[in-house]
């Protein structure tokens, strides 16, 4: 128990509200515009609040863009980045998208874009988090699920 205590706060210690920046979204980063298609157009996982004040929805609004709505978060962190992984596959084996999240001011019920990368398919995604890269922590994360 004493270890893991140590674990968090380390993690803590490491993710906690240090840095500061703007983060660029641009749903076409890393892409060729989107002509693909998925039957999970529309299915959505809410983010749970664990660290940072992360909370919101994510949303496959096309095979190729995830958007994030009442998107709240401090904006606080080392390289904190919207990770998707499959039904098994813990985060830290998962796949990071879109832009950087550290933000000075943080986010107060925002909407991001966040475009999927040409070799990932929407098929593949089953848990979203906004993940600590550094530490290996979860601020927040969800399964997706049909609407």
């Amino acid at each position: 128990m004493k270890s893991a205590a140590i674990v968090f706060l380390v993690s803590f210690a490491a993710c906690g509200p240090a840095s500061t920046g703007d983060a660029l979204l641009d749903p076409d980063a890393g892409r060729s515009a989107c002509t693909r298609t998925d039957s999970r157009v529309g299915w959505f996982a809410d983010l749970s609040t664990r660290a940072h004040g992360v909370r919101g929805r994510v949303t496959l609004t096309d095979a190729c863009t995830l958007t994030v709505t009442d998107f709240f978060f401090d904006g606080g962190g080392l390289d904190v980045r919207l990770v998707l992984a499959g039904a098994a596959q813990p985060f830290s084996q998962g796949t990071a998208v879109g832009p950087q999240l550290l933000k000075a001011g943080g986010y107060q019920q925002d909407t991001l874009l966040i475009g999927l990368r040409d070799d990932l398919s929407a098929s593949q995604i089953e848990r979203v988090s906004v993940w600590c890269v550094s530490a290996a922590v979860d601020f927040g994360s969800g399964d997706f699920r049909a609407p």
